[in-house]
């Protein structure tokens, strides 16, 4: 247990004791007659398995202490507390984001970002615009102030793909693609070529189909085959996913496991939710013979990724029609079941927001 005071230059704790947690409460006698914290840490400088929620006065210092200390571990727990709690604000939380060097927690945290935008917007969320909008622009912004092409700019340059949703950043991503585009002390490889292709296609470019043509002809690769197929997959395109539909579900003549999967894994984007639970129920009817005819290892990809993210009244009493081990047997039941408590979740939060 770590205490604070927000006085300290480099936000270093005051004091610190080793605690054993018995039962639901723990009493701390060691801290009897000590001063009184700006912030409590009971799990300093040890990751465990213990998740930390903070109390409401550390909240309302974290950020500050964030801003302040020179630990590296210390920044990260910190974020994970206040990046997991309801009452984050994350458009302030930025503030305290802009300066970050560390790449451990750059990653850390737009990893999060990403993953509650996609939330968010599967939720029929409309603040996930705003958040994402303020992303871009401070992404952008440390991309073409930083020349150093240094890791952290690789991380924030793949971050920034992801989170692209405005037309300002797809217009950037096309100039870099047509190099009319320049971030100082950084060259797009071809795997991020790939990957803004892709981002383009998510999001309905039209030009991405294009640019999937001639890179296809740029990169025979494996990974560049491999690429193709995910941004083909991920496009908002009936006709493709019901093309995908059938390759998926074909046992005459199957495509190999690693086109399959990727497939499977770029298929439904967050922003493809309707088109997802339209296509469910016929991927929910073909688990009995996804059993019988693909391994395990298959069949753990199949109902992991075509019905993650789902977060609607609907789609929870499908999965659950579906839920027979008898039929569909255990790999596929348990994957399945994962997806059905995600999609719970999700719609509890969605509901208990609205």
């Amino acid at each position: 247990l770590a205490l604070f005071d927000k006085q300290s230059a480099d936000f270093k704790p005051y004091y610190v004791t080793p605690i054993v947690i018995e039962g639901e409460l723990t009493a701390v006698s060691e801290v009897e007659g000590v001063r009184c914290p700006d912030v409590v840490y009971p799990k300093y400088q040890g990751w465990g398995f213990t998740e930390v929620e903070l109390d409401p006065i550390s909240m309302t210092n974290a950020q500050q202490a964030i801003e302040l200390s020179d630990d590296p571990m210390f920044r990260s727990m910190l974020w994970t507390s206040l990046l997991n709690s309801d009452e984050a604000d994350l458009i302030v939380l930025l503030d305290s984001f802009a300066s970050e060097k560390n790449d451990r927690i750059i990653n850390q945290v737009y990893t999060h970002y990403v993953d509650k935008l996609n939330l968010l917007e599967r939720q029929g969320d409309e603040s996930f615009k705003e958040i994402s909008l303020r992303l871009e622009n401070l992404l952008w912004q440390q991309l073409s102030m930083n020349a150093e092409g240094d890791s952290s700019q690789i991380l924030r340059f793949e971050k920034y793909v992801e989170l692209a949703r405005s037309p300002s950043a797809h217009a950037n991503l096309v100039k870099l693609l047509d190099d009319k585009e320049v971030i100082p002390g950084f060259t797009v490889n071809q795997d991020q070529r790939w990957e803004v292709i892709q981002h383009l296609a998510v999001l309905n470019q039209k030009l991405a189909e294009n640019y999937l043509q001639a890179e296809k002809q740029i990169d025979t690769s494996d990974s560049g085959r491999l690429a193709a197929i995910a941004v083909e997959a991920s496009m908002p395109d009936l006709a493709i996913k019901e093309k995908w539909l059938a390759m998926i579900l074909d046992n005459e003549n199957p495509l190999p496991l690693s086109s399959q999967r990727w497939a499977m894994e770029n298929l439904f984007p967050a922003n493809q939710a309707d088109l997802q639970e339209q296509f469910m129920s016929e991927f929910l009817k073909a688990l009995p013979m996804i059993r019988a005819t693909r391994d395990d290892y298959y069949q753990r990809t199949y109902a992991t990724e075509l019905f993650a993210g789902l977060c609607s009244d609907v789609a929870i009493e499908k999965m659950r029609s579906a839920l027979d081990k008898d039929k569909i047997g255990t790999t596929l039941s348990r994957f399945l079941s994962e997806n059905i408590q995600m999609a719970e979740q999700c719609l509890e939060q969605k509901i208990t927001t609205d």
